[in-house]
């Protein structure tokens, strides 16, 4: 395994893009620029027509308020305690990966630009087979170029990528962002299986370097609440298999400007209409 020895320096405050989005009814797609801050309220700083905060413990007034769930795995147990938690199959399963399956993890917390270009493509193939929408490339380059992205991968014999994260880190707390195995291409059941198990292996080895690093908090990217998207709960059961809790969110937005009301008014509109 290679890792980082330690947890760098991370600048708290907000991270700065450009996004667009086609706006409902008009056809039209409006560019504006974002700066996006995380886990804790940070004051706007620079003008920017949108500003967003993620993940935080209270929606706020004078914000277009969001609620949203995730699971989080308490890094400050003992490493044989976050283990334990974990369900039979899923230690079954790491074990094994560890044991059987020649597999090589890598970590590294502030990634190089071919680390994070490897991990992009890769991601975009895998979305590919799922239909989803490819990496959000502003906003994770944004995010890269502030030192907030941890990336791992796991290879197999011949060096060829069998998984991969990404973690958006800041603040004593990591969160799975972009997760990546291809084994929907996979034909042969046990190899699919053997993904499976990899991925599995990775998210551990994933939790054991970050608190090594000093992260106290394991995020694993979000949690559905909901009762009929049956994709979801699947996921949803994938990641019990790791404990931890689940914990209630905030996502809050603010315009900056004009376009930028024009924007999440647009934003608004999709999701009312998608019924989020």
């Amino acid at each position: 395994m290679v890792y980082s020895a330690s947890m760098p320096t991370i600048e708290m405050g907000h991270i700065v893009y450009r996004k667009s989005r086609a706006l409902p009814i008009v056809p039209l797609r409006l560019m504006v620029r974002v700066a996006e801050f995380y886990f804790s309220f940070e004051p706007p700083g620079e003008e920017c027509d949108v500003y967003a905060g993620l993940c935080l413990r209270e929606a706020r007034a004078g914000w277009s308020s969001h609620p949203r769930s995730t699971r989080i795995i308490d890094l400050e147990q003992p490493q044989d305690a976050i283990f334990k938690a974990f369900s039979k199959s899923n230690r079954y399963k790491i074990n094994r990966a560890d044991r059987s399956d020649n597999v090589q993890t890598a970590f590294l917390l502030g990634s190089d630009e071919g680390r994070l270009l490897e991990f992009a493509e890769y991601y975009d193939g895998f979305a590919a087979t799922k239909n989803v929408p490819p990496l959000r490339r502003d906003q994770f380059m944004a995010m890269a170029r502030a030192g907030k992205v941890a990336i791992s991968t796991a290879r197999n014999e011949q060096g060829s990528l069998l998984a991969a994260h990404a973690y958006l880190v800041e603040q004593e707390r990591a969160r799975l962002t972009h997760s990546a195995s291809m084994f929907r291409l996979e034909q042969d059941s046990s190899d699919r299986n053997r993904l499976g198990r990899v991925n599995r292996l990775l998210h551990w080895d994933d939790m054991t370097r970050f608190q090594e690093a000093g992260v106290k908090a394991y995020d694993l990217g979000g949690w559905y609440t909901g009762a009929d998207n049956e994709a979801q709960l699947r996921i949803n059961d994938f990641k019990e298999d790791f404990g931890g809790s689940v914990v209630h969110e905030w996502d809050i937005f603010r315009p900056g400007s004009a376009r930028g009301w024009l924007y999440l008014r647009g934003r608004s509109l999709v999701a009312n209409a998608n019924g989020a």
